[in-house]
């Protein structure tokens, strides 16, 4: 994604979430308001066994790419007190799942895990500076069962590399203080001054 604050950090999952909304739309073709948001707080209309209807979840996961850090600091030149400004890079991995509903369900789900690696699509997320990873598992199919009647349900799972940049200012120090314990028992304070890098 684009270069985080702490807040775009809170909405992270959301912008993920309306950027696989649009590919899926893009993808399928179905009408958006088949395209819906997995786990809605206010709920969403229901749907029947004839219509195609595609969730989308997103979800964060652990992965070794995740524990390395590339920081980098830059002095800002302001007055007291001191900031430097602190950018932080890393590559989380998210998993998005797919659960689609309706007779083309399996179709649909296929569709998806083709149109991910296609260019057009590709494209359509690089700004966002998500990446597939290629290795994609076939769909599943696990039809539903509800009020006694069956769901065509297919389900889908797809793994992308997300960079990620956070910026923020950070305070600097003017001096720093350290106590030094002699061989005679006796100890003493030092202030150890930091030199401006910009004097």
């Amino acid at each position: 994604m684009s270069a985080l604050t702490q807040p775009d950090l809170i909405d992270f999952q959301k912008k993920l979430e309306d950027l696989f909304a649009s590919v899926t739309v893009g993808i399928t073709g179905l009408n958006p308001k088949f395209v819906r948001i997995a786990f809605p707080i206010d709920g969403q209309p229901g749907f029947e066994p004839e219509q195609d209807v595609a969730f989308v979840n997103v979800s964060i996961i652990d992965n070794p790419y995740d524990k390395q850090r590339d920081i980098v600091y830059r002095d800002k030149s302001t007055p007291s007190p001191a900031l430097v400004e602190e950018t932080v890079s890393y590559t989380t991995v998210i998993m998005v799942d797919w659960s689609i509903f309706g007779p083309k369900s399996l179709g649909l789900a296929l569709g998806v895990k083709s149109g991910i690696l296609k260019q057009p699509i590709r494209s359509l997320l690089k700004p966002f500076k998500v990446f597939p990873i290629p290795e994609i598992q076939a769909p599943v199919r696990a039809p539903y069962s509800f009020n006694q009647r069956w769901w065509n349900r297919t389900d889908l799972r797809v793994l992308f590399n997300v960079h990620i940049t956070e910026i923020a200012d950070k305070p600097t120090f003017a001096s720093a203080t350290a106590t030094v314990k002699e061989s005679g028992g006796e100890s003493r304070l030092i202030v150890i001054p930091i030199e401006d890098p910009n004097p």
